[in-house]
């Protein structure tokens, strides 16, 4: 009987994992605290749909439940005016006030919703006052900034920090179309990839960016800015000025990630950071070094301290890692002696780009001891992520024990529900008896208030997937399965 209604409710959800489906129901019931844990803890995907295209921030707006519908939003969920998801949600919506709330839309794209972690990372980077080496005096005032990012993301300004600006701390921009508000906005792009400006700007926008050669981007911001006018509520002269003209991260992510992950420099193993000082000068624009077992790496600490506390308070409190400044430049090195040079270009391409590309079987687990050590929790998420995509029958135990070690919950499921699905193969396995063994003893510390955890999850996700009559005869068969091993063992779940 159980099982049926296991069967019938992960039918109603399209076979949806065991956190997701709880995420869905949690919406529908308004249980706001059960949500919080889900998506914090577990890592729940918010913008995850089910067979009839619905998502939790639909099931949240249709049942009426406005404090679940806030922080959905809050943390990045999907409701955009004049999508699918955007109408959908706002039509369902229970209760004017809901309504409301959707149709704001300063909530729903306000520079304070949490966005992910790499575009916090890089909104910090633009806020960065502490590491910059160049400031731009625009009209009496000052922009600070940062010559590595600069140098990156636009030719124009890398080719005038090496010739024209080279060696000036301050730079004057004298245009009288170009003031402070307008060249900020250019630099939130450069920085984060967001732009965000009002309609009556986009002359003097233009007008900078052309001089900085941005066509492209001239020629999104006009696009968005028909779009955005032809939407407008309002038809007046004044009311036009005034509309938003947004773009977000998404647009130019991917361009983002090749400029940035192109900074950090691995130097030849017969070349050291005193040799070559045009690397830093005529674009790389390092300000650290890393040692690491003999291999050097030109780096920058804006980037590094801005997207690890460990690499901020190892620059910045001078940990005994650090040594003497070198020769020639005086770049500060830093030597590393707990990771390989690999495994530290993996750790540089994930700091500066957010790529996994550089992942493999060979050098993942290493990659993940590393980004544990230096407090990297978004690699350690991709390399459960690679993990799970190489999961086989005689290492699921292990990899299971190392998802709860490295608190990666997304993988510990993945691992249950591989184990689920292989079940007649692992229940063989000494390594399960002994994972069973140890949740069984948890459940005794906690004086039997709870099942065993690694049977409970996999009897449901046994159940989750039987629906025909054929599936359902299947999942009892591996229930038994269960069953048998737990008499086997002096266990009772």
């Amino acid at each position: 009987m159980r099982l049926q209604k296991d069967a019938l409710i992960a039918e109603s959800h399209d076979g949806l994992r065991r956190n997701t489906l709880e995420l869905f129901l949690s919406c529908r019931k308004g249980d706001l605290a059960r949500v919080k844990y889900l998506v914090e803890e577990q890592e729940s995907e918010l913008n995850v749909r089910d067979r009839w295209d619905g998502t939790p921030l639909y099931y949240a707006c249709l049942c009426g439940h406005k404090d679940v519908v806030e922080y959905l939003l809050s943390q990045g969920a999907r409701c955009v005016a004049n999508t699918f998801d955007g109408e959908r949600c706002l039509y369902a919506s229970l209760n004017i006030e809901i309504r409301n709330l959707l149709r704001d839309r300063k909530v729903i794209t306000s520079s304070t919703m949490r966005r992910d972690a790499y575009d916090e990372f890089l909104r910090r980077c633009l806020e960065d006052h502490e590491h910059c080496d160049v400031t731009f005096n625009v009209l009496g005032e000052a922009v600070p900034a940062h010559r590595c990012v600069l140098a990156a993301r636009c030719e124009f300004f890398r080719r005038s920090l090496a010739e024209k600006w080279a060696g000036r701390q301050l730079v004057p921009v004298t245009h009288h179309s170009v003031d402070a508000s307008i060249f900020r906005i250019m630099m939130q792009y450069l920085y984060t990839g967001r732009l965000e400006m009002q309609a009556k700007q986009f002359d003097s926008f233009a007008d900078l960016a052309s001089r900085c050669r941005l066509m492209g981007l001239i020629a999104d911001v006009k696009d968005e800015l028909i779009q955005v006018l032809n939407q407008g509520e309002h038809r007046n002269h004044h009311a036009a000025e005034s509309e938003a003209i947004l773009l977000e991260p998404t647009h130019y992510r991917e361009q983002l990630q090749r400029d940035f992950a192109t900074l950090p420099v691995e130097l030849a193993p017969e070349v050291t950071p005193g040799d070559v000082s045009f690397l830093s000068e005529g674009g790389n624009h390092a300000d650290i070094c890393f040692s690491v077992h003999g291999r050097h790496f030109l780096c920058h600490k804006v980037f590094l301290c801005n997207r690890s506390e460990y690499f901020r308070a190892l620059i910045e409190d001078h940990f005994t890692e650090a040594s003497q400044p070198s020769s020639g430049r005086q770049l500060p090195v830093i030597e590393l002696q707990q990771v390989t040079p690999d495994v530290f270009g993996c750790i540089l391409h994930h700091v500066y780009g957010d790529m996994d590309d550089r992942l493999s079987a060979d050098n993942v687990w290493d990659v993940l001891c590393a980004a544990d050590v230096y407090l990297l929790p978004d690699l350690k998420r991709q390399c459960g992520a690679s993990i799970a995509r190489m999961l086989e029958v005689e290492t699921v135990c292990g990899t299971l024990r190392a998802s709860r070690l490295f608190r990666l919950p997304r993988l510990e499921n993945q691992c249950i529900e591989f184990m689920a699905k292989h079940l007649a193969k692992v229940v063989e396995l000494p390594e399960f008896h002994e994972v069973v063994r140890e949740d069984a003893k948890e459940v005794k510390l906690r004086q039997e208030t709870d099942s065993i955890t690694v049977i409970d999850d996999i009897r449901y996700y046994i159940s989750a997937n039987a629906r025909s009559t054929a599936e359902i005869l299947n999942a009892n068969e591996k229930l038994k399965l269960v069953d048998d091993l737990l008499t086997a063992l002096g266990l009772d779940a």
